[in-house]
């Protein structure tokens, strides 16, 4: 999928070794994302980054949420302050953020 630099960035971060692989093999994908647009995309390169696999080989993400419920949720008034919703999808924790953060934790990943 073609990346679009003018809506979100991505970065790796970089956590110590462990006794579950090296530090490359358990880094969380970090990426920023536009609030006014869909979180998708950007959602499923995290994936596919992390995993290391094809989107042909992951699920569909309505099979771990209903995407449009949770933009519904992440597209509140700022008044609300900040919303942060985590949920498990291809063995990782992702963690979306109205302030246009999304974090991809290999931590269910087998390293």
């Amino acid at each position: 999928m073609p990346s679009h630099p003018d809506r979100y960035v991505g970065s790796v971060e970089e956590p110590a070794e462990s006794d579950h692989g090296t530090s490359a093999d358990r880094a969380a994908v970090t990426r920023s994302w536009d609030p006014d647009d869909s979180f998708l995309l950007p959602l499923i390169e995290a994936i596919t980054e992390r995993t290391d696999r094809s989107t042909e080989e992951i699920e569909p993400v309505y099979s771990a949420i209903d995407p449009d419920a949770l933009e519904t949720i992440l597209s509140r008034d700022e008044r609300t302050g900040t919303i942060q919703v985590s949920f498990t999808y291809e063995g990782c924790e992702v963690t979306l953020s109205n302030t246009g953060e999304l974090v991809v934790d290999p931590a269910g990943i087998d390293g």
